[in-house]
């Protein structure tokens, strides 16, 4: 898809002010106790993981080390 429809991807990983991004903004504070700087990281590298996807392997290590550092 990144390669077939760039402008779609494009929009998906835009964040805005959309409702969508607010409650995807608001569920990670109540999941992950993460402040507004933190949410903005994580969101970032989920999105990041669309254009350019890593490993399983290097995504749970990746993730654990965020979650470690932000919480």
């Amino acid at each position: 898809m990144v390669e077939s429809d760039p402008t779609d991807i494009a929009k998906l990983m835009t964040i805005t002010d959309h409702p969508l991004w607010v409650k995807v903004h608001q569920s990670l504070v109540s999941i992950l106790g993460a402040d507004s700087a933190g949410c903005g990281l994580i969101l970032r590298w989920l999105i990041a993981q669309i254009a350019s996807p890593i490993t399983e392997d290097e995504s749970r290590t990746q993730a654990k080390r965020l979650l470690r550092t932000l919480i």
